[in-house]
């Protein structure tokens, strides 16, 4: 077993060995971004939060958000989103890894977020979605 399979199970990404991300040197494994644009509900500390939260990018790793609330990296958050041509709500546990603050009030704060412990079909649904849409070269 290489490295990289101990992080994902690449039966569920219907990957070939080779296709299958190398770990960067801070140990964590980064999917190809797609660009997207829908509407995130999050939870964070037991209280949804009130305010501005869109998926500006996703992975089968984690998201890219713009949201007015104040986050900082470090923060478990529970999200709930619908993949844009599906009806079913996916509900997951994340942790902000990052955050790019805005430049001017009128720009939303940038969290990235990634994934945590995620059941099975949530994989499934997320991956297959990433994969189907991605540009292919």
């Amino acid at each position: 077993m290489g490295k990289a399979d101990k992080f994902i199970d690449r039966t569920i990404l219907n990957l070939a060995p080779e296709e299958v991300p190398e770990i960067e040197h801070n140990r964590r494994i980064r999917g190809d971004r797609l660009w997207v644009s829908f509407p995130v509900f999050a939870t964070f500390q037991g209280n949804l939060i009130q305010g501005y939260m869109e998926a500006l990018n996703l992975s089968w790793s984690g998201m890219l958000i713009a949201t007015n609330f104040p986050l900082s990296p470090g923060d478990d958050l529970e999200l709930e989103f619908t993949l844009p041509g599906s009806e079913i709500p996916i509900q997951v546990g994340s942790r902000v890894i990052h955050r790019i603050s805005e430049n001017t009030p009128e720009e939303a704060t940038q969290i990235g977020v990634a994934f945590q412990e995620m059941e099975l079909n949530t994989q499934r649904m997320i991956s297959g979605f990433v994969l189907q849409y991605l540009p292919h070269e």
